[in-house]
C-alpha cells in the first residue's frame, strides 16, 4: 500500500488517538476535527508556527517509521524526525557513509555530477536548446569536481530551461518558480 503524506500548513493541535493521528483546528477556523490511521502515513510535513503536536502522536509516528519534517520561517526543510530503534538501516546507512574514505566521496560525487550534467543536457535537448557545452562539462568532471562544473552547467541549464522573457533568476531568495525549485531540491536532499 501506497504511504500518504500529510502536509499541515495551517494552526493546528497534533495528537494520538486510538492509534491515528488526529487534527483539531481552531474553532474561528471553522474546520471539523479530522483523523487519519498513522498505519496510513509515510511522512509528515510540519509547515507553520502555529502547529502542536504530542509527545505520543510523535512517538505512534516513529514506531510506524512515518518521516517527520519541520519546516522553517522560510518554509524550507529544517531538520527531520526517523525512527532509529525499528530499524537499524538508516543508522547502519549513516554510519557508512560518515565511515567512507575521502577517495570514496569525491568519486562518487564525480559520478553524481557527471550523471547530473548529463541528464541536465538531454532535458535541454529534448527542448530543442542547446546543449553541447553541458554535454563536454559531464565528460571534463574530475574528482570532486574541483573545477565546479556542476555550478557552470547549472548556470547554463537554467538559463536555457525557462524563457529569458520570463525574467526566470537562479537563486537562493529569487521568486517563484524559484522558490519552489529550492523546496524541491531541500526535499530530496532530506
Amino acid at each position: 500500500m501506497i504511504k500518504r503524506t500529510l502536509y499541515f500548513g495551517n494552526p493546528a493541535r497534533l495528537s494520538r488517538k486510538d492509534a491515528q493521528l488526529h487534527v483539531s483546528f481552531p474553532e474561528e477556523s471553522g474546520q471539523e476535527s479530522r483523523t487519519v490511521p498513522i498505519e496510513d502515513i509515510g511522512m509528515v510535513i510540519l509547515d507553520h508556527p502555529q502547529l502542536q503536536i504530542g509527545q505520543a502522536l510523535l512517538s505512534s509516528l516513529l514506531e510506524n517509521n512515518v518521516a517527520v519534517l519541520c519546516t522553517d520561517s522560510k518554509h524550507m526543510p529544517a531538520g527531520m524526525f526517523l525512527n532509529f530503534q525499528g530499524h537499524t538501516e538508516i543508522a547502519e546507512r549513516h554510519a557508512s557513509q560518515i565511515e567512507s574514505s575521502l577517495p570514496l566521496k569525491k568519486n562518487l560525487w564525480q559520478q553524481t555530477i557527471e550523471q547530473k550534467l548529463y541528464n541536465q543536457a538531454m532535458i535541454l535537448k529534448r527542448y530543442g536548446q542547446t546543449c553541447d557545452d553541458i554535454l563536454g562539462l559531464s565528460q571534463r568532471v574530475k574528482s570532486g569536481d574541483p573545477d565546479n562544473y556542476e555550478g557552470q552547467g547549472a548556470a547554463l541549464y537554467w538559463r536555457r530551461l525557462f524563457d529569458p522573457e520570463l525574467g526566470f533568476k537562479r537563486g537562493r531568495y529569487e521568486d517563484g518558480p524559484n522558490s519552489l525549485l529550492n523546496y524541491g531540491y531541500a526535499i530530496l536532499r532530506v
